[in-house]
């Protein structure tokens, strides 16, 4: 067995890109829906029936070590900055990206995202409800999950100079509560503030 001390600097390196190589997570990733689909696995859903799928940055510890893409988090310690993506009630993980921990959580994850939710739709076959935290709260987010049609919560990021009074009667301006996707199809108002790259209108709201 090959250990990590034993590994020279540019093998380790290379580990480190196969972990974080998007083909190779797209293997992994393909290969998981097929375990759920062989043992009828089917994640959970919330009392709304819908399938939670929550992406979020998971900064893991590894202080006192050399290891490569190791860098200061922003829990304050030393280590990876994984993405990682969890399905159903049950948290069962639908995906995950090795990233270093000095990496911003923006960064890559769009494409992450995109390949996430190609994957939920195949571990569940109910609609999903994507949940990310303020980190992620990012126009070019929003754009791709809304064309994806699945329903999702951002936590908002207040930008400079913006209060919580202030992006609430913003939002009350132009959203509206959605109780299904009909609602929103017909509604001319929607169509427009669904476009975050046309619009200063919020979209990221549910009432």
């Amino acid at each position: 067995m090959t250990t990590t001390a034993s590994l020279s600097a540019s093998k380790r390196v290379k580990r480190f890109k196969s972990c974080s190589d998007r083909g190779t997570l797209l293997v992994k990733g393909n290969a998981n829906v097929a375990m759920f689909h062989t043992f009828h696995v089917q994640p959970s859903a919330l009392e709304s029936g819908l399938v939670p799928l929550d992406l979020d940055v998971t900064p893991l510890d590894n202080s006192k070590t050399h290891k490569e893409g190791v860098a200061h988090t922003y829990k304050g310690f030393d280590g990876y900055a994984p993405m990682m993506a969890y399905i159903g009630t049950e948290s069962f993980l639908a995906n995950t990206e090795l990233r270093k921990g000095n990496q911003h959580c923006q960064c890559n994850t769009p494409a992450f995202i995109r390949q996430t939710l190609r994957l939920g739709h195949q571990l569940a076959d109910r609609q999903l409800l994507v949940r990310m935290d303020a980190g992620n709260d990012a126009a070019e987010n929003l754009g791709i999950l809304i064309e994806d049609g699945s329903w999702f919560i951002v936590k908002r990021n207040l930008r400079r100079g913006e209060s919580k009074e202030d992006w609430i009667a913003k939002v009350k301006e132009c959203c509206k509560d959605i109780r299904s996707p009909r609602d929103r199809e017909s509604d001319s108002n929607c169509r427009t503030y669904n476009n975050p790259r046309t619009t200063d209108c919020p979209v990221n709201w549910l009432q």
